[in-house]
């Protein structure tokens, strides 16, 4: 009876039943043929409508149950086929599982019972500081958007290389405008004569124009002490590790 308490159209069919056998017991205070003819019809079709609503509902819950378990399948496939690696570790940074995808990743067929921290030394960060839940890690040269779920002690790594690359070309390509200033060079050319100046001008801007076509960089003077320098970004991050040693060059 408690399945079919569960089941919304037991209570409507319980009511038809009652209004039925109370049919019944008028018809036959007032004529007992009919109540008894009434009767029989009656019991037929409520005989009918349960054993039909019980087939389908049975019909019904096999179908339910079949999804669950093709549902609990797809969920354990897509766990072990998807392209995410699936780490589960312990308190010690030890691995206690991980889906084959992961092993596939690392190229190491057996992940189990391995410290967490031969996939990367980037993963220090989960031990350095609990709280970073999400960061990125490079492994076997493509970098991995790992995310640390520190209750279930588990980790996902999502392969993030091309989108990486992407950012970074961006940020590569973004146009940089800049001003080069040659410190004291008035001061140096003011008392040379009309020829050693004009020479030391050409000189300074030969130097300057080779340096600028090297790196791809378009230069234009803008004063006798003044370049407007045109570059990207990853030149001008090149530049600064060299300390802009184009200037050193034009001083001597």
């Amino acid at each position: 009876m408690d399945t079919y308490r569960k089941r919304k159209i037991y209570y409507p069919l319980l009511y038809l039943t009652i209004f039925g056998l109370i049919g019944i017991v008028g018809l036959a205070i007032w004529n007992v043929w009919i109540g008894t003819a009434y009767a029989l019809i009656v019991i037929i079709a409520v005989i009918y409508v349960w054993k039909t609503e019980k087939i389908a509902y049975m019909g019904f819950e096999k179908y339910l149950e079949s999804l669950a378990f093709r549902m609990k399948k797809v969920g354990q496939e897509a766990l072990l086929e998807m392209p995410i690696g699936i780490v589960l570790i312990n308190d010690k940074y030890e691995i206690e599982w991980a889906n084959p995808y992961m092993s596939k990743l690392v190229d190491i067929p057996m992940l189990v019972g391995q410290d967490l921290f031969i996939l990367s030394d980037e993963l220090q960060n989960i031990r350095k500081n609990d709280d970073k839940n999400e960061f990125t890690a490079t492994i076997q040269n493509r970098k991995y958007k790992v995310i640390y779920k520190q209750e279930e002690k588990l980790l996902y790594f999502f392969d993030v290389t091309e989108q990486v690359e992407i950012e970074k070309q961006y940020y590569d390509d973004r146009t940089v405008i800049a001003i080069l200033y040659i410190d004291n060079y008035d001061e140096i050319t003011q008392g040379m004569d009309d020829q050693s100046k004009s020479f030391t001008n050409s000189t300074v801007t030969k130097i300057i124009n080779e340096w600028a076509g090297e790196y791809g960089i378009f230069i234009k003077r803008i004063n006798t002490d003044r370049f407007l320098a045109i570059l990207n970004e990853s030149t001008l991050s090149e530049l600064e590790k060299k300390k802009f040693s184009i200037l050193d060059d034009v001083r001597e």
